[in-house]
């Protein structure tokens, strides 16, 4: 077994611990309707997936022994991203129907490409745009789910 795996593992009660905090806050805004989806619709879907992947982490965490001094360890190191990720995805929330999907969404994600996972420009730019366009047109116009507009609209 090698360090990676042991952070890996430990990550898990981390993001676990991050996504049960964002759930309720989520909840707090608006979650809309299937026609008409609210601020607080993709927070959410975004947190219970956080929560339902962290299980399974833990889960080889079990399996492979609970490292308390590598939690410690690890929120030493990677506070500061989490922090980060943490900052952003608030904004994102209280931006996402003002703001609107495509612009809100493509700016969280460049975000969090360069500040987070310290990727360049590019990669980060490319990555917001082959996410958000495909998302936008699956829910325009296969679902026929109109996503906030915002200052575009």
């Amino acid at each position: 077994m090698t360090p990676s795996d042991d952070k890996d593992r430990c990550s898990g009660v981390l993001v676990l611990a991050i996504a049960t905090a964002m759930i309720p806050w989520s909840l707090t805004l608006p979650i809309g309707t299937v026609n008409s989806p609210g601020p607080g619709l993709f927070p959410l879907i975004l947190a219970v997936l956080l929560a339902v992947l962290s299980v399974g982490l833990i889960v080889e965490q079990v399996r492979g022994g609970f490292n308390t001094k590598l939690i410690v360890e690890i929120v030493r190191e990677e506070g500061a991203q989490v922090a980060v990720f943490c900052a952003l995805y608030f904004a994102y929330a209280l931006t996402f129907e003002r703001v609107g999907f495509l612009l809100s969404t493509g700016i969280f994600l460049i975000l969090v490409y360069v500040l987070v996972l310290r990727k360049g420009i590019v990669a980060a730019i490319a990555c917001a745009v082959f996410v958000t366009v495909p998302i936008y047109w699956i829910f325009d116009r296969l679902l026929s789910v109109s996503l906030p507009a915002g200052l575009l609209g």
